[in-house]
């Protein structure tokens, strides 16, 4: 439910209507949630609250003041009060509203939780973070989410899969962040490594090891370090480094790569660039990325006029590589200045500029400084008259059989009209003999 009034799925971005001034989003299988810069969250989708079991459009939560952060999974919901309180409802079947009953109707302070400064809804269970760095966690505990040192699929009769009451996970301190997946946890700790527990089939929390589930927190992302953000889908986790690298593992089809594998068991990094932040959900992951201004001046050689009746097109590639980073169309200023965004971090890069297989430049080892203005120039040659990339005899052929014409005349040739005046000329001529000989690629 994109929240716009209507019930069914959009292919496309829309805006959601009603809301202004969101410092945050979270949505769940049924509940999505909009937190307000001014502590207010808003909420869309499946639930009972008011009476109301169905909201197309956003709708303010009641009994909520001074939020500062929200999260929301599967059916649950939490907000984190600016007294280090944590408030929570939806679905119960678990414990994981921390209440009692199927269903927490209304926001409910979780007893036993102070000083909290992050909350994480997983699939079926929560997670609390204490300011000194240690974990809290309640709800389903089937292959050992709540990282109590126990899970229900171990007992034959489930015993203990129903928790309502927040406990410490064991043998982990020192965390400052936590992600909840579908059925597994995850935690950074000071020292930039990641941590999980819960479900590990085929690599979720990517330790190398196939075991099914781990009760207590294991070294998760194995060999990765300087981690700053983490998330949990239903069968995979998605790990960011200082550096803007994204690593994933678990399921083969979730990793964000093109394999034929059925899954990975350790980390692997994938081909992004400059990455601030990643989410994950059920079968899906996103990372976002800081996008850097490329700018800097184009002189378009012997074109007469404002350089800006020509288009271009700017790519941004791996050094030595064709892997193209970025790309966008421009005109440049009537002074030929020029700018592009590009998402990549600061190092070395190709860049090529182009106005069409007539005007072309490639250029290597191009420093991006960390603010992103390098103020590059480009000085792009013409006389390509027939679009080979090159300028010789073809080209001085063609022009001569439409010199003298103009746009209304019998043998026309727009090809042959170098300058875009309209008629090809001795100016048009000037130009070719000017660059002969030259190639469009260098």
């Amino acid at each position: 439910m994109p929240g716009d009034g209507s019930y069914s799925a959009t292919l496309t971005p829309i805006e959601v209507p009603g809301l202004h001034n969101i410092v945050e989003v979270s949505g769940g299988r049924h509940i999505k949630l909009a937190l307000g810069q001014d502590g207010t969250v808003y909420q869309w989708g499946l639930f009972d609250m008011d009476g109301v079991s169905l909201a197309l459009t956003p709708l303010v939560v009641p009994r909520l003041s001074g939020i500062v952060q929200v999260s929301a999974c599967w059916n649950h919901a939490l907000a984190l009060r600016n007294d280090g309180k944590v408030l929570a409802w939806g679905t119960n079947q678990y414990g994981e509203s921390g209440g009692i009953g199927l269903w927490v109707q209304y926001p409910t302070v979780v007893p036993g939780l102070s000083n909290i400064v992050a909350v994480a809804a997983g699939g079926e269970h929560s997670l609390a973070l204490r300011s000194d760095g240690v974990v809290f966690a309640w709800g389903r505990n089937l292959f050992g989410q709540i990282g109590n040192g126990h899970a229900a699929i171990a007992y034959p009769d489930y015993q203990g899969e129903f928790n309502n009451t927040p406990s410490q996970v064991v043998g982990l301190t020192g965390v400052v962040k936590i992600a909840g997946g579908s059925q597994h946890s995850l935690a950074i700790r000071q020292n930039g490594t990641a941590w999980g527990w819960g479900a590990n089939w085929e690599g979720i929390l990517g330790t190398g090891v196939d075991d099914y589930y781990r009760t207590t927190p294991v070294r998760a992302f194995a060999g990765v370090n300087n981690i700053v953000d983490i998330a949990g889908g239903s069968e995979h986790s998605v790990a960011l480094t200082a550096n803007g690298t994204v690593y994933t593992t678990g399921t083969g089809s979730l990793l964000g790569i093109n394999t034929t594998a059925t899954h990975s068991l350790v980390p692997i990094a994938l081909s992004l660039e400059n990455c601030k932040q990643v989410v994950a959900h059920s079968y899906s992951s996103w990372a976002l990325a800081e996008r850097m201004e490329l700018g800097g001046l184009v002189r378009l050689q012997d074109i007469s006029g404002s350089p800006s009746t020509v288009t271009l097109t700017a790519q941004v590639c791996s050094r030595g590589s064709s892997n193209v980073l970025a790309s966008a169309s421009l005109r440049p200023a009537s002074n030929g200045g020029f700018a592009i965004e590009a998402p990549i971090s600061p190092g070395t890069y190709d860049v090529t500029i182009a106005g069409g297989s007539w005007l072309k430049q490639r250029i290597g080892s191009v420093q991006f400084t960390s603010s992103g203005n390098v103020n590059l120039t480009f000085d792009l040659m013409n006389g390509d008259a027939n679009g080979d990339n090159t300028v010789n005899v073809s080209d001085f052929m063609l022009m001569r059989a439409a010199m003298g014409s103009t746009s209304s005349s019998s043998n026309w040739n727009p090809k042959a009209d170098l300058n875009r005046d309209n008629q090809v000329s001795l100016a048009d001529f000037m130009i070719l003999r000017k660059n002969f000989g030259r190639s469009g690629h260098n």
